[in-house]
């Protein structure tokens, strides 16, 4: 964590932060959060398997090689997206899969 980060923390743990601040501080926690995704450390797979885009499938989507598998793995783009400040398309098809809310979501 920054320090510019652990600073922000400290004061709005003391009560004496704005709401300017405390939006600043959530902004990069978040966007701390999406570079996570978006360099790809949220996935490790082991040498013997192998990844490579399937007809039909979004291009981010990455299928293992392996005919004993059905591991897919989002590949960050969805995060490389959000961090560049682009829309994301959430429609597949006529479905919309916008991810909702997590519990304990603030």
């Amino acid at each position: 964590m920054g320090e510019y980060m652990a600073a922000q923390m400290d004061r709005q743990i003391e009560g004496g932060i704005s709401e300017n601040e405390r939006l600043s501080a959530e902004n990069e926690r978040l966007r701390v959060a999406l570079r996570f995704y978006a360099h790809g450390q949220h996935f490790n797979t082991d040498d013997a398997e192998e990844f490579d885009t399937v007809s039909g499938e979004p291009s981010n989507w990455l299928c293992s090689g392996r005919e004993d598998s059905s591991t897919m793995i989002e590949d960050g783009e969805v995060a490389r997206g959000a961090l560049r400040g682009e829309p994301a398309n959430w429609m597949d098809g006529d479905d919309d899969t916008t991810p909702q809310p997590i519990d304990g979501e603030r």
